[in-house]
């Protein structure tokens, strides 16, 4: 499922936008460089033993935040309680969930509008839990306090939020698969029992009746 997200998200972006060949280029190089850099640090991370992760990101980066929330939560089997939010929405009664064994990575939008309010959360949640259990993303350069593991990809600044998002959930399959190791569940197959299915099942399609609701 990793593979077919990021491929269908992308043809998506190249059916609706129209093909852009140094978008995809830039994205192609982008996704290599953050397997090489990413791998490593997210193994230290899951080591660390996190109980809780948050996701947040603004515009189309929520949605990117949903889908690495639900991946880390399907590769733990659950073990890891995960959660996903926009920057501001996040700010009010959500931010309960944290604590000292919460890690949160944000997706910084490259929208210079957008941006501030991402960064306003970043420097309100160093208020909240230590440095060390931030994560930011960006496709732009960034000023942050030396503890807080930053990644930047400026090869994508010249593109939309919802094209990094093509790149970016390359770190967030790799944290999740680093803490699926690191909990002893078997990736491929985190729910041997058939709980949960890689294609859901049980559903019933209703039959759709004009004047129903």
């Amino acid at each position: 499922m990793t593979s077919s997200f990021t491929s269908m998200l992308l043809s998506g972006l190249l059916i609706l936008g129209g093909t852009d060949d140094a978008a995809v280029a830039a994205l192609s190089a982008a996704a290599g460089r953050a397997l090489e850099l990413v791998q490593a640090p997210a193994r230290a991370l899951a080591a660390r033993g996190f109980e809780r992760v948050v996701y947040l990101g603004s515009g189309p980066l929520t949605g990117l935040a949903r889908e690495s929330a639900l991946k880390l939560l399907e590769l733990t089997a659950g073990k890891i309680v995960s959660y996903y939010d926009s920057s501001l929405g996040f700010r009010h009664g959500p931010k309960s969930v944290l604590n000292d064994r919460t890690l949160v990575i944000v997706y910084v939008s490259s929208d210079p509008y957008t941006r501030h309010y991402d960064l306003d959360i970043i420097h309100e949640l160093q208020a909240t839990i230590p440095a060390s259990n931030l994560v930011v993303i960006s496709a732009l350069p960034l000023s942050l306090e030396s503890d807080i593991r930053t990644f930047v990809f400026e090869e994508l600044s010249a593109l939309d939020d919802a094209y990094l998002a093509v790149a970016f959930v390359t770190i967030a399959q790799v944290l999740a698969l680093s803490f699926s190791t690191e909990l002893g569940v078997t990736t491929d197959n985190p729910f041997p029992g058939g709980d949960v299915n890689r294609v859901v099942k049980g559903v019933q399609i209703y039959p759709l009746v004009d004047g129903t609701h």
